[in-house]
């Protein structure tokens, strides 16, 4: 009887192990897969404070015209007058603006800057951004996206 219960104890053991190690997190990599360019990898990559960070998740908002993306708590929200390919610059006199809240939730505002769309085709946007903040710990940021998906 002994023997019985240890074997039923030892069989829940090792199911237990294998059903805790069966849902480990695989890292995926975002895919697009519009027809015209199977295989793109988005990316959206930010340098602030001499640190690059790699988003985890990022997008845009037409009906916004938003750009945004996140990382370990830290974020970049680019809010512009138009996503339409163009160089917009980043000031309180055009309403473009640029928002980096670093992974210690403390939030700066671009004073100056400018956001490049590149391309926007598709449902996928890229481009790159460079701004500065004034009397701040973080006094610049520059970053890229290229293929980034569209959200409604």
């Amino acid at each position: 009887m002994k023997k019985i219960i240890t074997l039923i104890v030892l069989v829940c053991f090792v199911a237990s192990l294998f059903l805790i190690n069966s849902c480990a997190k695989e890292e995926v990599n975002p895919v697009n897969s519009s027809s015209n360019n199977p295989g793109a990898v988005w990316g959206f990559t930010w340098t602030a404070g001499g640190t690059t960070v790699k988003a985890d998740s990022g997008f845009y908002f037409p009906q916004f015209t938003n750009i945004i993306a996140y990382k370990n708590g830290a974020s970049v929200n680019i809010i512009l007058s138009s996503l339409n390919v163009g160089t917009y610059s980043i000031s309180s006199a055009t309403g473009n603006t640029l928002d980096y809240e670093d992974n210690s939730y403390h939030t700066y505002s671009a004073t100056h800057g400018s956001v490049a769309i590149s391309s926007n085709a598709s449902n996928k946007m890229s481009g790159s951004f460079s701004a500065s903040f004034s009397g701040s710990v973080v006094t610049n940021i520059s970053g890229e996206f290229s293929n980034l998906p569209e959200r409604q």
